[in-house]
C-alpha cells in the first residue's frame, strides 16, 4: 500500500517538471507492476489522475498563476499566497482519500493512515510555506521532492500489516554478502544465492505477457552511484530551478513589445483605462532553465558510453511526439482571458477579486480528471483504446465532490475569515 503512496510522490514530482506528460508516465509505470503487484490498470490510471490534481493550479514552474496574474492585473504574490492558503488541504487528505477508494476503510484507512499522513502532511506544509513566501514558481516541485523523499524513508522504518491479497508476485535474485563486501571467504556463501521464489499463488493471478513460469526476474540492488545518476535529472532541474528563479535569469534580456494598432488604442469602460496590449518577450524565460539543466545530464549520459547523435534522434522525436499536443495547449491558452471573467464578476458584486481569481484556477485542477486529452493518453497507454467512458465513469464523481469542496471553502474563506486572503484587490 505505500507504494501508491510512493508512486503519486513521484507523479506529482515529476508533474513539476514537464506538466502535462507525466500522468501517461506514472499510471504507465503503475501499470507495469500489475504484474507483481497485482494492481489492476484501470485502477492505476484512475488513481493517477485522481492524485494528478493539487499541483496542476501552479502548473509548469508557476506559468498558469504568472498568466494569470498578467491578465487580471493583480500580484503574482497574492494569487500565489491565496493559492496555497487552499491547495494545501486538498493535498492533506487526498492520499488517505485514494486508499480509502482503493483498499477499504480497514486496509487502505485504519492500517496504512501513518503512511497517507507522512505523504499528505510533508507535501502540503512545503506547499502551503513556498506558495506564500516564495512564490508560484516551486510549490509543488519542491513539495513532491520532499514528500517523496519522506514516504521512502517512513517506509524503511515503518510497515503495514501483511495482507496475501497485496502480497509481491515476483521472483527475486538477492546477492550474498560476498558478492556486495567480499567480508565472508566462506565457500559455502560464496556460491550461493539467496533467493525468494514465485508466490504460490501466482497460479491464482496469471502474468498478462504469459510468461513461462520458470521465468524469473532478477533485480539487484543498485549502488550508491547508479542511485545518483539515476535521480541526477530531477537534482539538476530542482537546483537550476531555484537559481534561476531566486538570482531572476528571466528578467535578462526582457523586451516589452507594444502591439501596434492595439495598444492605448481601446478604452475599457469597467476599468476607465485604455487597454496595455504589451507582449512580454523573455528569452530566458523559466522554460529555458529545464534545457539549461539538460547540459549537465548530457554530459553524463556522453561520459557512460552514448554516442552523441542520441541527442539529434531524441529531439527530433520529441518534436514529431509533441506536435499537436503543443497545437492543444496553444489552443486552450488562447482562451486564457476567461480568467479575468471571475475577476470582473467579483468586483460587481462586492468580493474579493484574489479570491475568485485563484479560486477559479484552484478549481480547475477538478476537470484534469475528465479532461478530453487525460483520458484519451491514458488509455492509449494501457491498450484500452476507444474506452474513455470507462475511466470517466470512475473519475466524475471524484471530480464533483472536490470542486464542491472548494466552492465550500472559498465561501468560508469569503464570508466567515475574510482575513485569509492576502491584500491585492
Amino acid at each position: 500500500m505505500p507504494s501508491s503512496g510512493l508512486f503519486w510522490k513521484a507523479s506529482l514530482d515529476l508533474e513539476r517538471q514537464v506538466q502535462y506528460a507525466p500522468h501517461s508516465w506514472c499510471h504507465w509505470v503503475l501499470y507495469l507492476t500489475h504484474e507483481v503487484h497485482r494492481f489492476d490498470p484501470v485502477d492505476a490510471l484512475t488513481y493517477t489522475l485522481i492524485f494528478d490534481t493539487t499541483p496542476v493550479a501552479f502548473g509548469a514552474l508557476g506559468i498558469p498563476v504568472t498568466t494569470l496574474a498578467a491578465l487580471t492585473g493583480l500580484p503574482v504574490m497574492s494569487l500565489s499566497a491565496m493559492m496555497g492558503r487552499q491547495l494545501p488541504l486538498i493535498s492533506l487528505f487526498l492520499p488517505l482519500y485514494a486508499l480509502l477508494f482503493y483498499a477499504g476503510p480497514r486496509a487502505g484507512v485504519l492500517e496504512c493512515w501513518p503512511a497517507a499522513l507522512v505523504a499528505g502532511l510533508s507535501f502540503a506544509v512545503v506547499q502551503a510555506i513556498f506558495a506564500n513566501l516564495v512564490g508560484p514558481e516551486l510549490p509543488d516541485l519542491i513539495a513532491g521532492l520532499v514528500s517523496l523523499l519522506s514516504i521512502i524513508i517512513f517506509v524503511q522504518y515503518w510497515k503495514p500489516p501483511y495482507r496475501a491479497e497485496y502480497e509481491a508476485n515476483i521472483g527475486v535474485k538477492r546477492k550474498t554478502d560476498e558478492e556486495t563486501t567480499d567480508s565472508y571467504p566462506s565457500a559455502a556463501h560464496s556460491t550461493t544465492c539467496a533467493k525468494i521464489e514465485v508466490s504460490e499463488n501466482e497460479e491464482q493471478y496469471p502474468s498478462t505477457t504469459e510468461r513461462k513460469k520458470e521465468e524469473q526476474l532478477v533485480l539487484a540492488k543498485p549502488t550508491w552511484l547508479e542511485t545518483a545518476i539515476a535521480w541526477s535529472p530531477w537534482v539538476i532541474i530542482v537546483v537550476v530551478v531555484i537559481i534561476w528563479t531566486f538570482a531572476k535569469v528571466s528578467n535578462v534580456g526582457q523586451v516589452h513589445v507594444f502591439w501596434p494598432h492595439l495598444h492605448q488604442e481601446v478604452w475599457l469602460t469597467l476599468y476607465g483605462k485604455k487597454y496595455d496590449a504589451v507582449w512580454v518577450f523573455q528569452p530566458l524565460a523559466t522554460g529555458t532553465a529545464i534545457l539549461v539543466s539538460s547540459i549537465p545530464f548530457a554530459a553524463i549520459v556522453l561520459l557512460y558510453g552514448a554516442k552523441p547523435n542520441v541527442f539529434y534522434f531524441a529531439l527530433c522525436d520529441t518534436a514529431k511526439q509533441l506536435f499537436f499536443p503543443i497545437l492543444t495547449v496553444s489552443f486552450i491558452m488562447a482562451f486564457a482571458y476567461l480568467y479575468n471573467y471571475s475577476v470582473v464578476a467579483a468586483r460587481e458584486i462586492g468580493l474579493s477579486a484574489v479570491l475568485m481569481a485563484a479560486t477559479n484556477s484552484t478549481g480547475a485542477i477538478t476537470s484534469k480528471m475528465i479532461s478530453p486529452q487525460n483520458l484519451t493518453t491514458g488509455v492509449s497507454t494501457i491498450n484500452l483504446q476507444g474506452q474513455e467512458g470507462r475511466i470517466l465513469r470512475k473519475t466524475i464523481l471524484h471530480s464533483i465532490l472536490m470542486v464542491c469542496i472548494i466552492g465550500a471553502m472559498a465561501t468560508v474563506q469569503q464570508y466567515a475569515i475574510p482575513g485569509i486572503i492576502p491584500p491585492g484587490n
